[in-house]
């Protein structure tokens, strides 16, 4: 009976067309997973900043003064017998509360932080890169940096590092490779010398360039893990682009060469 029924065309056909559509359903939820966390993160972001703002405004007090006439009176004018009053501090939202607003309510939230900074609200999926908690990263001509949402942030670094020109690079060749041929022959002393003048020259090349810097990646884990070298491959190419700006693009050839770029 089995037998006859797995070789009805018919049957495995809709057998196949069930295991598909299982197996996109499966695929489907895991996708629309994936889009739910990053939006739940980019809120928490931005709700994290706009209680950050909120910390930094000092609570509404007024002030309170003696009147001749007894009493206390306030800032604004308005009389009290007897009592000091306060206006209540500015309620600051949670992450739940900000999300049972309407839309329009909490997009109004969300660039009221950014234009109370003077800046204006950012593109979909991106934000500003901050200095620190209120002031905006500027760049060389003093504009606030924007970057996007899951994506590596890289810095690069300026460091003392092998950086000889394209002479000194050759003669550290050609003394490291007579030394070595020095003492195949067994000529000791010789070769240790080649060797000393080479060293010298080296420590003489260590010259302050770009070259290194810093990974700063804030993703879910599904996206790093699509491509986990992304963040260091953004570095070498903003580290051969920087080599380039300062005139090193001579250099590039002879660091990968080395295993260095």
């Amino acid at each position: 009976m089995f037998k006859n029924l797995f070789s009805n065309r018919l049957f495995i056909g809709a057998l196949a067309f069930f295991i598909l559509c299982v197996g996109g359903s499966l695929l489907y939820m895991q996708h629309v997973k994936e889009q739910t966390a990053r939006a739940s993160a980019e809120t928490q972001d931005r709700v994290k900043q706009y209680n950050e703002r909120q910390n930094e405004q000092p609570t509404a007090e007024t002030v309170v003064s003696d009147t001749s006439q007894g009493g206390h009176s306030h800032a604004d004018g308005t009389k009290h017998n007897g009592e000091e009053t306060t206006q209540p501090a500015e309620k600051k939202l949670t992450h739940t509360e900000i999300m049972q607003l309407p839309l329009e309510q909490q997009k109004q939230i969300f660039n009221s932080f950014y234009t109370q900074h003077g800046l204006k609200p950012p593109p979909r999926g991106y934000d500003y890169r901050w200095k620190e908690p209120g002031i905006p990263l500027l760049d060389e001509n003093g504009d606030p940096i924007l970057h996007k949402r899951g994506e590596p942030i890289v810095e690069i670094t300026m460091q003392k590092a092998f950086t000889p020109t394209l002479e000194e690079y050759k003669m550290l060749e050609a003394l490291d490779i007579e030394a070595g041929w020095q003492k195949h022959q067994g000529n000791i002393a010789e070769a240790e010398k080649l060797r000393a003048e080479h060293d010298q020259l080296y420590e003489k090349v260590q010259r302050v360039r770009p070259a290194g810097g810093s990974i700063y990646w804030v993703a879910p884990k599904s996206v790093k893990e699509r491509d986990p070298q992304k963040g260091r491959r953004m570095l070498k190419e903003k580290l051969r682009a920087a080599l380039i700006e300062q005139g090193y693009s001579y250099l590039i050839p002879i660091l990968q060469e080395r295993g260095e770029l």
